[in-house]
């Protein structure tokens, strides 16, 4: 599939992508580099249509086919296995761009109750660069922290949970959204913008 050819995300994924990536400054988003989890490679469709020069865009992912994907956009796919993983792309990215990275969206498509602890590992690798960093996870999912009904949005079981690992972070604000299609009634989804 070529830049072209992308099928897209839902609405309100990319709506709320969008409201992320537009919390950056003009410098930072023209000028500083940006690390996405490639998958379908929606986050890197976005940094482009957005004006980002794809030689700003760093992609990784456990798929060997999203990886090419994002190389087939003409982006920065990074060697071994800084190339195929979150942590080890920002370490990667963070001994070559340095103080110039403009954010870190960790989009995983998972539970928080399986994706804060990778966030957690990411955010301490760059807590003195001062990005913001994305923080995609799905809210309907976990069991043990899920929300009181009629409890809208992230809910205090898991905003106490996000905090209990993620308190060397300062404040997030949160994106809530259903993440629905023409042919699916999707997922509760939550992004947290961390600063």
């Amino acid at each position: 599939m070529s830049h072209d050819q992308y099928r897209g995300d839902s609405l309100q994924k990319n709506a709320a992508r969008l409201q992320a990536y537009g919390k950056l400054s003009r410098q930072s988003l023209y000028h500083q580099y940006h690390i996405v989890i490639a998958g379908t490679c929606g986050d890197i469709h976005a940094l482009i249509e957005l004006g980002v020069p794809r030689e700003h865009i760093i992609a990784c992912d456990v798929l060997d086919s999203s990886r090419k994907l994002a190389r087939a956009m003409g982006v920065i796919v990074p060697p071994g296995e800084a190339g195929e993983d979150i942590l080890a792309c920002v370490a990667w990215a963070v001994e070559v761009y340095g103080k110039k990275i403009g954010s870190i969206n960790v989009d995983l498509c998972m539970s928080m109750l399986g994706g804060v602890p990778i966030l957690q590992e990411v955010t301490l690798h760059v807590q003195h660069l001062n990005c913001p960093i994305f923080f995609t996870c799905r809210r309907g999912r976990d069991k043990v922290i899920a929300n009181k009904p009629g409890e809208a949005g992230i809910g205090k079981k898991r905003e106490a949970f996000f905090w209990r690992h993620m308190s060397h972070m300062n404040a997030a604000e949160w994106i809530n959204y259903q993440s629905w299609t023409k042919t699916s009634i999707g997922s509760a989804m939550s992004l947290a913008i961390l600063s």
